[in-house]
């Protein structure tokens, strides 16, 4: 009988790593970071109120977050606002943007970036979000990273290194 058991905790295994061995698969396939995806100018709402027009020119960088991220929030989020601090000195302009608008994760820091609170059906398919945090950085209407999950210093270095290059160009 332990035998038995024990094959059969073997097969579920092998059969574990083998699942998620597609599924990294297939997302880097589908989600490619390294894929070009080009994006026009689309309308949004933005937390006060007012609507405004996304002008992808230059170089920019939204956030995909909510409040009910664990990963949102805390001592994930420091590396974001790393980020989102050298984007700014560099002259990038930042958004960020939630699941439901409502939920924009107002964590009291004085970054200078835009709050969204709605954008159209259309603008939110070619960003092709999926999950939270999702940081995506372009430059004019050319998507050049994104990263889904925090941020790491790791991404950091390859989100300036790519980011800084494209504005270089």
């Amino acid at each position: 009988m332990k035998n038995h058991l024990t094959r059969i905790f073997i097969f579920i295994f092998a059969f574990n790593i083998l699942a998620l061995g597609y599924y990294i698969y297939f997302r880097n396939l589908i989600f490619n970071p390294e894929r070009p995806t080009y994006i026009s100018d689309h309308p949004m709402v933005l937390l006060s109120g007012r609507t405004d027009q996304f002008r992808a020119q230059g170089c920019w960088v939204l956030r995909y977050a909510g409040q009910d991220c664990h990963f949102c929030e805390g001592a994930f989020v420091r590396n974001w606002l790393t980020l989102e601090n050298v984007l700014d000195k560099n002259g990038c302009k930042s958004y960020e943007l939630s699941p439901n608008g409502f939920d924009l994760v107002l964590d009291g820091d004085t970054n200078p970036r835009t709050m969204i609170l709605a954008i159209s059906s259309n603008f939110a398919q070619q960003l092709q979000f999926y999950r939270t945090p999702m940081t995506i950085a372009g430059f004019n209407h050319k998507i050049i990273w994104r990263h889904a999950g925090p941020i790491s210093k790791i991404n950091i270095r390859h989100c300036l290194q790519i980011t800084l290059k494209a504005s270089r160009e």
